[in-house]
């Protein structure tokens, strides 16, 4: 019996769902260790104490195992926040259920919290593609619409300051063909996003593509006060990817990060293998993580929500682009890009890329 009850602590310590185990008086027992890695919260200050202790005086769930210790019957919600290390609530799903012996006395109380926060990030990448593949219908139409007149405007222009002659003629017929050229080159944007382009793969390392991107935005970072921080893991390896369009993307995160702090401070770029299955898309296999981490003024929560948003910016000129594009280049990798941000403490982007995704289309050497 003792060796059956050794068997069935391992068996909840070693599952991934948190496991808490209350005595009648709703004092905790048993505190897995899944339980701790998500709350942050070790089980030997858990144990024995009450789980109210445990949970914000407004939370419901005491009140909830109170009651299953006292009718017997189990209780799930979809839904239910528990506090982490970092004070940011925790999306989980839980049940609660009574623990009876074979006498029918009630022994005390199992809950089992599961981790949605995977779930939950999934749920919001895939909510911007939604959006952006709607996007991308509507962008082609309208670049191809506007872009032959905007062509004959700025001709016209030029043709009409040719004609006229005169200096101050000349002065307006510029500014015509100066806002004609900014357009098109929206419209180019535009195009860019919305047409398919297919992926030229080879063997990217990671760092030297960073690396490149450190060296031209460097001087940048430099003139606002801004140090530049790498945190490499060394054994990484290549990954099968477009070494063009990663590029794309660094650059813009890295000069977004480094243009939100205005009054100085440090970028981090950090690499190392994720331990996330965040895989999107048919394969699996492991990924790698790239994170850059700034400290600037951070992200408004109603301006996070539009981040992805085609043409949404915050910037006096910004086309609103550069992030849905990224995100875009990052999907079709089959990875996964988020951000974290803390207003008043900075941001952090994460991209997720797997190590082989697209391999099979890689030549032979047989």
């Amino acid at each position: 019996m003792k060796r059956l009850k050794g068997v069935s602590e391992h068996i909840l310590a070693s599952l991934s769902d948190g496991i808490v185990v209350l005595d009648p008086d709703c004092h905790v027992l048993m505190f897995n260790p899944a339980m701790e890695e998500m709350t942050g919260i070790s089980s030997r200050r858990m144990v024995g104490a009450s789980l109210a202790s445990l949970l914000p005086k407004h939370s419901p769930i005491p009140a909830r195992v109170i009651t299953t210790l006292e009718t017997g019957y189990p209780f799930f919600t979809p839904e239910a926040e528990w506090p982490a290390w970092n004070d940011q609530p925790l999306p989980t799903s839980l049940t609660i259920s009574s623990i009876v012996d074979k006498a029918g006395e009630t022994l005390g109380a199992v809950l089992v919290v599961r981790d949605l926060r995977r779930i939950k990030e999934l749920e919001e990448s895939l909510r911007p593609a939604d959006r952006l593949n709607a996007f991308g219908v509507l962008a082609a139409a309208m670049a191809h619409e506007i872009k032959n007149p905007l062509l004959g405007i700025r001709g016209a222009a030029q043709l009409l300051g040719e004609e006229l002659g005169t200096e101050d003629a000349r002065e307006y017929t510029d500014i015509i063909i100066r806002e004609a050229d900014r357009l098109n080159a929206l419209m180019e944007e535009m195009l860019d996003f919305a047409r398919p382009h297919p992926l030229v793969r080879s063997a990217v390392n990671l760092h030297e593509v960073l690396d490149a991107v450190v060296a031209l935005e460097r001087p940048s970072c430099t003139q606002h006060g801004v140090l530049i921080r790498l945190q490499y893991d060394p054994s990484l390896p290549d990954i099968w990817a477009d070494r063009n369009r990663l590029m794309q993307v660094f650059l813009n995160l890295v000069r977004n990060a480094w243009e939100a702090t205005p009054h100085g401070g440090t970028l981090t770029l950090t690499t190392k293998h994720s331990s996330q299955p965040v895989r999107v898309g048919p394969g699996g296999g492991p990924m790698l993580l790239v994170e850059v981490v700034d400290e600037g003024s951070g992200i408004p929560l109603e301006v996070q929500q539009k981040l992805f948003t085609p043409f949404f910016t915050t910037k006096a000129k910004g086309s609103g682009l550069g992030l849905a594009i990224s995100h875009k280049i990052i999907e079709e990798h089959g990875g996964r890009l988020v951000i974290k941000s803390i207003p008043g403490r900075g941001t952090t982007v994460r991209v997720f890329l797997p190590v082989h995704a697209g391999k099979s289309a890689e030549p032979s050497k047989d």
